[in-house]
Order: C-alpha cells, then structure tokens, then sequence
C-alpha cells in the first residue's frame, strides 16, 4: 500500500506523483530515451507527449500500440502549461483508425 491509498484527490495533477513523473524535465528526458524512435519533434513537444505517456504507464500500464486512452482534461490543461507549444497549437485526442 502506498502512503497516498488512504489520500482522496479530486484531480490526477493533485497527486505528488504526477509532477514527479509527468511533469520533472529530468525524469520526461529518461524517459524519452525508450520513446525516442517514435517521437521526432521540438524538445517541448517531446516533454509533452513524453508526459502523456507517463502519465498511461503510471496509471494503466502499458497498453499497448495504438490503445489510446483520453485523459482527463486537467492532465492536458497543467502538461501544456507547462510545456506549451510554440506556436499555440495542439493536436488534441484522436481515436486509432
């Protein structure tokens, strides 16, 4: 059991593990060395979708390739202010086809 089982959140960004895994810059970078081959973009954009994906194997695992999960829209809200594209856009949520 962890110390934060007994803790009720109301948002997943609450949670201490979210920054410490989801929003450290030193973590996202090695991180990113196991998602390198798949990503090709500027260093933010890394840190962002390297969040995202952290935050997936935090709380689901690995699912697999193309088993995308929304996420809470609060997750998004605190990932892109804190790694904010450069030219304000983004690309959002997109069902596998």
């Amino acid at each position: 059991m962890d110390k934060y089982s007994e803790t009720t959140f109301t948002c997943m960004t609450q949670h201490p593990g979210f920054v410490a895994n989801c929003l450290n810059s030193w973590v996202l970078d090695v991180a990113y060395l196991q998602y390198q081959h798949q990503l090709e973009f500027s260093q933010l954009i890394i840190y962002r979708h390297t969040a995202y994906r952290q935050l997936v194997r935090w709380c689901w695992g690995i699912v697999g390739r193309d088993n995308r999960l929304p996420l809470p829209s609060c997750v998004f809200n605190k990932t892109r202010k804190t790694f904010p594209s450069p030219n304000g856009k983004y690309t959002g949520f997109k069902w596998p086809t």
